[in-house]
């Protein structure tokens, strides 16, 4: 049963096999191994891969085998003072009675996102979860507590193409924001648009535009992203990688060439611009949102592109994993000393094209 319920929320060849190992793994589990599950953890242990294993967790949540939890840890001591099972009630600012001192919460470092057995799957005792969650601080203080390899962080669940497209009531209150230590965002813009709309009129262009998104969109969840938002025919969307971006932006290149401007031999010309950095997350209209300078930067970068260009900053290209990806793809590099617009002083930018 626990398979034929999740089966229809995923897809390709790790699909099946992901969900077959997790079953077996749950089925022979203590109640207290199913509570504050870490994902990254079971596919390790289970020698499987991390995207699907927390994709098979989420489709859990979906089929009620399984809650999740939205866990905010000190940065100080690795306790958790607070939890919450849905994020429209996380809080920017905590407090750590084991430190008594108080703290901003992170989405990228401090809260954690856990998965713990729901009643459909094992029914725990009064006060269990409690105890258990009393035990893990207290081991933080006994010297008993082993750190995990790694943990699935809120923006990490965030950048899941199941969790962004099914989880759409997950959101920040609009009155809260959680702080991003870093995140990698792009901004992309077809050139022309507004002529593009004089000579063929709305409904051709927006044919066009729309045949531009599908690739945009393909590009940028094929590389591990999410489209934050459209603005007319610019997108905004976000990586947790910055070579993920760039693979992104450079895919696109490729892609867009055949998609002809009508009654032309021209191609579609997308502008594109990526920096990485600190941000706010935010609800704005009822998604989530980015806000702060990383934001400003990047939407800078991209103003600079013109034909089929790509600018990035040098945030971007000091991950090394960026550089082989330029390296690579033998992209025609080039470097500039520019200002941009609302930011003092001469930035340095690069561009490939």
């Amino acid at each position: 049963m626990f398979i034929d319920e999740l089966l229809s929320h995923g897809s390709g060849p790790d699909w099946r096999p992901t969900l077959e190992a997790l079953d077996r793994w749950r089925s022979g589990q203590l109640a207290s191994a199913l509570f504050r599950i870490n994902p990254l953890d079971v596919a390790r242990h289970l020698s499987l891969k991390p995207d699907p294993t927390v994709d098979a967790f989420l489709a859990g949540v979906l089929e009620g085998w399984f809650d999740l939890r939205w866990d905010y840890h000190c940065p100080h001591c690795q306790g958790i003072p607070n939890f919450s099972s849905h994020l429209g009630t996380a809080k920017a600012e905590d407090f750590c009675p084991m430190c008594n001192v108080g703290f901003r919460n992170e989405l990228d470092q401090t809260v954690e996102v856990t998965f713990s057995a729901a009643p459909k799957m094992v029914s725990f005792a009064p006060g269990e979860q409690e105890a258990l969650l009393m035990a893990y601080n207290q081991s933080l203080g006994n010297g008993t507590w082993v750190k995990p390899e790694q943990t699935l962080s809120g923006l990490d669940l965030l950048h899941r193409p199941l969790f962004h497209e099914r989880f759409s009531d997950e959101v920040l209150s609009a009155e809260e924001s959680l702080e991003i230590r870093h995140v990698v965002l792009l901004f992309t813009d077809i050139k022309g648009s507004t002529a593009l709309y004089e000579q063929l009129g709305d409904a051709k262009a927006y044919n066009l535009v729309r045949e531009h998104f599908k690739v945009l969109f393909k590009a940028i969840e094929t590389h591990g992203g999410i489209v934050v938002k459209t603005i007319g025919d610019a997108v905004m969307a976000s990586f947790r990688v910055a070579s993920q971006a760039l693979e992104a932006a450079l895919s696109v290149q490729k892609a867009i060439e055949p998609l002809k401007i009508p009654g032309t031999e021209e191609s579609v010309v997308v502008k594109m611009g990526i920096h990485a950095g600190p941000a706010i997350a935010v609800t704005l209209n009822d998604r989530f949102d980015y806000f702060g300078q990383t934001v400003n930067r990047a939407a800078r970068m991209q103003g600079l592109a013109h034909d089929q260009e790509i600018f990035f900053s040098e945030a971007v290209f000091r991950d090394a994993a960026s550089r082989r990806t330029l390296a690579t793809r033998k992209a025609a590099l080039r470097k500039w000393k520019t200002q941009l617009k609302g930011i003092e002083g001469d930035q340095v930018v690069y561009s490939v094209k």
